[in-house]
């Protein structure tokens, strides 16, 4: 095929023409191509929210776990602690041994104070017909009162 120089303008558009078709057939899925591109990227980015929406939960249990494990551990210390100084573990606080032993010992500290017993007043709590007779008490009430009040010699 030798090359032959075109004369005309018809020559030339059917020349043109050609050579556009040729170049619309290799770009014929074009459009075929740039809708699965499309659903492709669309896919691309739903697996990634689903990945990260997986990676956050992911992260989420195990944080929780991490959580359990340290209340476990705490509560195994506190249960060491409440057997070696016999306080109730409900009763103890604190976030290491050295901590949960200080506060068994204060609790155990307090509960072994002693506090004096009230002062029992004559009379006081004797109910009618238990040796008083029912205006008894409240005359013997009456007699304190007024000696508190004014002095050992009024009545």
């Amino acid at each position: 095929m030798s090359f032959t120089p075109i004369q005309t303008q018809e020559e030339f558009d059917r020349a043109i023409k050609e050579r556009m078709d040729r170049l619309k057939g290799q770009y014929a899925d074009y459009d075929e191509l740039k809708a699965k591109a499309a659903k492709f990227d669309e896919a691309e980015e739903a697996r990634k929210r689903e990945l990260d929406k997986a990676n956050g939960r992911i992260a989420e249990l195990e944080a929780a776990a991490r959580g359990r494990e340290e209340a476990d551990r705490l509560s195994a210390l506190r249960s060491k602690v409440a057997e070696a100084t016999g306080v109730p573990a409900e009763l103890i606080s604190g976030t290491d041994e050295d901590s949960m032993t200080e506060s068994a010992e204060a609790i155990s500290a307090f509960a072994k104070r002693t506090v004096p017993p009230a002062p029992n007043v004559g009379g006081a709590g004797a109910f009618a017909g238990e040796g008083a007779s029912a205006g008894g008490a409240a005359e013997g009430f009456a007699r304190d009162l007024d000696r508190a009040l004014f002095g050992e010699g009024s009545e």
